[in-house]
C-alpha cells in the first residue's frame, strides 16, 4: 500500500468541503422554492396552514350554505375541513351543526325538518369521517338518530326550565378559514375503564331526605330565598363543605342551584368549569389516580353535573368521558394561566 501524504488528505478534504457546499445551495434552492410555492398556494386559496383552519358548527341555513358551496368547489378546503375534525378520536353530529340547528333535523327531511341526508357536510364530511373510525354506515344512522333525540331531549328540558336561550349564529366565522382549536385533542387521554356502581355511589354521600309540599313550604320560611346568581364556582375546600352541606339539608337550595347551573349554559348542559374553579380542580382528576384526588365522589359533581346529565340520556360512559375531557382543558388552562403569570 503506498504511502499517503498530508497533501493528498488535504486535497480530499478540499473536495470533500465543495461537494457539501454545493449540496448545500442546492438544498436551501429547494427549500427556498417549496416555501415560494407553499405562499402562493395559500394565497391562491385563502387557506393558512392547517394548524390555524378551524371550523365551528353550522347554526343556521345561510352557514350551512356558503360552507357547502366551499366544500363542493375547493377540494383544498374540504380536505382541511376533514383534518380538522378528523383529530377528534370520536367525531359527533353536533361538531358540525349546533344544538339548535340540529332541533330542527331529522335524517330523512320528514315532518317537515330538516332531511340531514343530502346535506353536503353530512354525506361528504361527517359520513366519510365515521368510516374512517371503523364504523358501518347503517350503524352510522343509528348513532345520529340517537344523538338528535339527545338533542330533542335537551331542549325540550331547557324551555320547560323557562329558558330557552337564543339561538347562536356564528355570522361569518365560517367565512374564514383560519381559526384555531381550543385544545389539542391529543392531549385528551384515553378514558381508563372502570365500574362505577352509581346507586351506591349516590346512595353513599347525597343523604337526600324525604320533602312533602308542606315540609318545603316550612323549610322555605326557615330559609332566605336563594337568588339563580348566588351560586359561584367552587374555589376551596371549605366551599365544598358549605356546599355539599347544603345539598344535604336543604331541597330548596339544590334545585334553584341546579336551575342555575342548567339555564346559565346555552345548550342545557351543565359544565364543570361552572361548578368548579381552575385553581380548585387542578388537584383532582374523574378518578383519583396518579396522586390526584376523585372528584367523582364530591356531592356536587353529583348532584349538579352527573345527575343532570344523566336526566338528560347520557349514559355512564359518556357523562365520564365528557368529564374527563373537561378537566382536561381545565388543567390545560390553568397551566397556561401560571405559565403568563409567572412570566409576568
Amino acid at each position: 500500500m503506498s504511502d499517503v501524504s498530508n497533501e493528498d488528505i488535504m486535497k480530499l478534504i478540499y473536495r470533500i468541503i465543495k461537494k457539501q457546499d454545493v449540496m448545500e445551495k442546492t438544498l436551501n434552492k429547494v427549500l427556498e422554492l417549496v416555501e415560494s410555492q407553499k405562499k402562493d398556494f395559500s394565497k391562491k386559496y385563502h387557506i393558512a396552514d392547517s394548524s390555524d383552519f378551524v371550523f365551528y358548527p353550522i347554526a343556521n341555513d345561510e352557514e350551512l350554505q356558503k360552507v357547502s358551496e366551499k366544500v363542493q368547489k375547493n377540494s383544498d378546503y374540504r380536505n382541511a375541513l376533514l383534518k380538522f375534525l378528523g383529530k377528534k378520536r370520536d367525531v359527533i353530529i353536533e361538531d358540525l351543526f349546533t344544538p339548535d340547528f340540529l332541533y330542527g333535523c331529522n335524517i330523512k327531511g320528514l315532518n317537515g325538518k330538516r332531511g340531514l341526508e343530502g346535506m353536503v357536510l353530512y354525506d361528504r364530511i361527517f359520513i366519510p369521517l365515521k368510516k374512517r373510525e371503523g364504523i358501518p354506515e347503517k350503524h352510522i344512522t343509528k348513532v345520529v338518530v340517537n344523538a338528535l333525540d339527545n338533542v330533542k331531549r335537551r331542549i325540550n328540558y331547557r324551555i320547560k326550565l323557562g329558558k330557552q336561550a337564543p339561538i347562536q349564529d356564528n355570522k361569518a366565522i365560517n367565512n374564514q378559514e383560519d381559526v384555531s382549536l381550543e385544545m389539542d385533542c391529543n392531549e385528551i387521554p384515553e378514558i381508563e375503564e372502570e365500574f362505577i356502581d352509581v346507586d351506591e355511589m349516590v346512595k353513599n354521600e347525597s343523604d337526600f331526605e324525604e320533602h312533602d309540599d308542606t315540609d318545603i313550604e316550612e323549610e322555605e320560611d326557615k330559609v332566605l330565598q336563594i337568588s339563580l346568581n348566588d351560586f359561584k364556582p367552587i374555589k376551596n375546600d371549605k366551599e365544598l363543605k358549605t356546599i355539599s352541606d347544603n345539598i344535604r339539608k336543604n331541597a330548596i337550595y339544590t334545585k334553584k342551584t341546579r336551575l342555575q347551573l342548567v339555564t346559565a349554559s346555552s345548550d342545557g348542559l351543565v359544565k364543570l368549569s361552572q361548578i368548579f374553579d381552575m385553581e380548585f380542580i387542578k388537584d383532582y382528576n374523574l378518578y383519583g389516580i396518579a396522586g390526584k384526588k376523585n372528584l367523582s365522589k364530591l356531592l356536587p359533581y353529583k348532584t349538579f353535573y352527573f345527575e343532570i346529565r344523566k336526566d338528560l340520556g347520557d349514559s355512564l360512559k359518556e357523562i365520564e368521558t365528557q368529564a374527563t375531557r373537561e378537566i382536561q382543558m381545565m388543567h390545560n388552562r390553568y397551566k397556561i394561566q401560571l405559565e403568563r403569570k409567572n412570566k409576568g
